[in-house]
């Protein structure tokens, strides 16, 4: 915390300096003008001598002042620069102040209201030095002014009251420059702290963006290799074992590699994106099994409604949609005899229905035991909360109507 406090007290005063260097030309070439008009009007109460020796030391200041400042400007960055030339530049200040406070001293020989229009303008002259861009050691050190100024008021018989006025004037303009300075420097602050903490914050998010990039890939590759394992690594392993056991035919492998193809594009497939659109889904499927239906002499006959986006159609959804309507279709393929399919979908209230319908030989439900492909097809339908419906009769095809919420 003490750290954090000291770099924000070092950006602030970094602020500061800036600032003050913005602008040191045009406040230095003004405070110029005004010492020569000061040194001008002056001869008029001391010799020209005096009047020239105090403008010369003033501008021989300046100039110094314009030099550090310059430096300080120049400097490869502002820390290296105030680290540098920060004591030069309140040196240069400190002078300047008391050559301004000499001026009462120089017009001793002076009336009265002259000398207190001289204090007046040195009052005025501390006033702005204080209320312009400043850090607190450059506030501190402009106050040199004062105390010769209040003590040849004071040196003045007769009117201490002056020199005691003039001394809470000073006192009054100090505080309220140290309460501005401190004012301002608590807003940089904070503006410091807010740059800060949204700069953590973008960290912060970017490194949560990467977690849940990560997160994602591995939720993803995990996700493909337990797809892969259910399927095409099942399918495989169920045909090995036929294999081993001498009940594969030659003729079944070309079967078996078409479904194995046919797995692996279905993953490859719910990889896309589809916008949770189940119809963009379903036409990649049309795509890919259609040769394959017009290559058996099956017509597939499409007829698609209008349905609502998905929220919860992920990759994993899709694969498991995608997965029973192609098992539905190569079953009507293999084992109905059918010459025509027909896909059609629908909405019912909050439920979307798929159904995919065959003209082949079908069978009488209740004299077929539910197999481990109805299973299968129930227990994916039920991984995103829908169901399936299965309906057949002797000659009169077959039905498979998968049923979907719109919001699960």
């Amino acid at each position: 915390m003490i750290d954090g406090t000291v770099h924000l007290d070092g950006r602030s005063r970094e602020d500061t300096v800036r600032l003050y260097l913005g602008r040191w030309r045009g406040s230095l070439l003004a405070v110029t003008l005004f010492t020569l008009a000061a040194a001008a009007a002056g001869r008029d109460y001391v010799s020209t001598r005096i009047a020239l020796a105090w403008c010369g030391l003033s501008c021989l200041n300046y100039l110094g002042q314009a030099f550090v400042s310059w430096r300080m400007e120049r400097s490869p960055s502002l820390s290296d620069g105030i680290r540098h030339w920060m004591p030069w530049l309140l040196l240069s200040i400190g002078i300047g102040g008391l050559l301004w406070g000499a001026v009462p001293w120089l017009l001793s020989a002076a009336t009265l209201p002259v000398q207190l229009i001289a204090s007046l303008f040195n009052l005025m002259l501390f006033f702005a030095v204080v209320n312009a861009p400043s850090t607190r050691s450059m506030i501190i050190v402009a106050t040199s002014i004062a105390p010769p100024t209040i003590l040849a008021l004071a040196m003045r018989g007769g009117i201490p009251q002056v020199a005691l006025g003039s001394a809470v004037a000073y006192a009054l303009v100090l505080a309220y420059a140290l309460r501005v300075q401190a004012a301002v420097q608590a807003t940089q602050k904070e503006r410091h702290a807010a740059k800060d903490l949204a700069a953590e914050l973008r960290r912060q998010q970017q490194r949560l963006i990467e977690v849940e990039n990560e997160r994602t890939l591995l939720l993803e590759r995990e996700r493909l290799m337990h797809d892969m394992h259910d399927g095409l690594g099942s399918t495989l392993a169920s045909w090995l074992a036929a294999a081993e056991r001498g009940l594969v035919q030659p003729s079944e492998v070309a079967g078996l590699l078409r479904d194995c193809i046919d797995d692996l594009r279905a993953v490859i497939d719910s990889l896309e994106p589809v916008e949770n659109d189940l119809v963009a889904l379903l036409a990649m499927l049309r795509f890919r099994l259609g040769r394959r239906l017009d290559a058996a002499g099956i017509e597939l006959e499409w007829s698609m409604g209008d349905l609502p986006p998905l929220d919860w159609l992920g990759p994993s959804e899709a694969l498991q949609i995608m997965r029973i309507v192609q098992e539905t279709l190569a079953n009507a393929v293999k084992h109905s005899g059918a010459t025509q399919v027909s896909i059609r979908t629908d909405q019912a209230g909050a439920t979307v229905r798929i159904r995919v319908t065959d003209n082949g030989c079908g069978f009488a439900p209740e004299t077929v035991h539910e197999g481990r492909g109805l299973r299968l097809l129930r227990q994916r339908a039920q991984q995103f909360v829908g169901s399936v419906d299965l309906s057949s009769g002797i000659g009169a095809g077959t039905r498979m109507s998968l049923l979907l919420p719109v919001q699960r």
